[in-house]
């Protein structure tokens, strides 16, 4: 079973998102970035998605601390325009995945099952 953190500024995107992951794992985290900064302080995750509700600087430091943590996170930045890393390219994602809830778990699972980013 995965541990999740849904990290984003809109709460009723991030319940669906969250309830989206459910089906990966039943333990799925909703935070705003401050509090993500916190929960990856005190809690182990093996994943961190970042909503593109974000702005790139949260993206960025949410990002680089999770990687930084004792038990390093994977991350996965959704992105808002189709098909476009413009505007991303300095988030130290895993992965890349449009909004679509079906990429985002096909993602997930992939990155989860160990595959590299540039497979994903």
């Amino acid at each position: 079973m995965f541990s999740i953190l849904v990290v984003g500024n809109d709460d009723r995107l991030l319940a669906t998102r969250a309830a989206v992951l459910e089906r990966m794992t039943g333990d799925v985290v909703q935070a705003s970035p401050k509090v993500a900064l916190l929960e990856l302080a005190r809690r182990k995750f093996d994943l961190a998605v970042l909503c593109h509700s974000l702005q790139i600087e949260d993206s960025i430091k949410v990002a680089k601390i999770a990687h930084e943590a004792s038990h390093p996170v994977r991350v996965i930045q959704v992105i808002a325009l189709t098909n476009s890393r413009c505007g991303y390219e300095d988030v130290p994602a895993d992965a890349f995945s449009e909004p679509g809830p079906e990429l985002l778990v096909q993602k997930a699972k992939l990155l989860m099952n160990g595959y590299d980013n540039r497979m994903v």
